[in-house]
């Protein structure tokens, strides 16, 4: 991700303070999205249909309110995934960069780019609602142009995955975000560790439309 903000490539070393200073600075920001993320989806994943013992500990009878040390990785993954998206602004880059990745990383990526508004990369410069009337360099205009640029990407991201999906299954992926809802929180499903060989038969079409509840 440093590249795409033009620092070294990915084979080079950083050598620069700069490079160090810029990746400090991308740390914080996802730090600070993981905090608000937790507090406002972690806190309430259900686990309906799994024994939550078996992911979380003996007695557990939920998700606890915080990413798990395996869950973690993941999120900080996927959001910088979504976040390089977001920095290529050359179109065709961008989609070659989409078509780029598996099957199960477009999942991923199709999901955390439905974070909440204020959580996406460049969206905590501003927490004020939408409003069109304001400045165009203020920063609810800047907010408003994040936010309004991670919903097309999501929607391109969506139909990616899906297309995908249907090349190497053979048909129309399974809306898992409605059929699975009780399994999570909100729109947020694939990254939770109870969900994962859940995700596997997914990425392999093999899951069955039945729920286990």
């Amino acid at each position: 991700f440093l590249a795409d903000q033009g620092g070294p490539a990915p084979e080079s070393e950083i050598t620069t303070a700069r490079d160090v200073v810029q990746m400090m600075k991308n740390q914080n920001v996802i730090e600070k999205a993981m905090l608000e993320f937790e507090y406002q989806i972690v806190s309430k994943v259900k686990t309906r249909g799994h024994r939550a013992e078996d992911y979380y500990g003996p007695g557990a009878l939920r998700h606890p309110p915080y990413l798990t040390c395996t869950e973690r990785p993941c999120f900080v993954r996927s959001y910088y995934q979504l976040w390089g998206s977001l920095t290529i602004d050359n179109p065709v880059e961008r989609k070659a960069r989409l078509q780029s990745m598996s099957l199960k990383q477009l999942i991923h990526l199709c999901e955390i780019s439905w974070l909440p508004d204020g959580m996406g990369p460049g969206e905590e410069v501003a927490s004020s609602p939408r409003d069109p009337g304001v400045d165009p360099g203020s920063d609810s205009a800047t907010y408003q142009r994040q936010t309004q640029a991670r919903e097309a990407l999501s929607k391109m991201v969506l139909g990616l995955t899906e297309l995908t999906y249907r090349r190497i299954n053979g048909q129309d992926m399974e809306l898992i975000w409605v059929i699975a809802m009780e399994e999570g929180y909100s729109d947020f499903l694939v990254m939770w560790d109870h969900w994962q060989s859940s995700l596997k038969e997914v990425v392999c079409g093999r899951r069955s439309k039945e729920l286990p509840y």
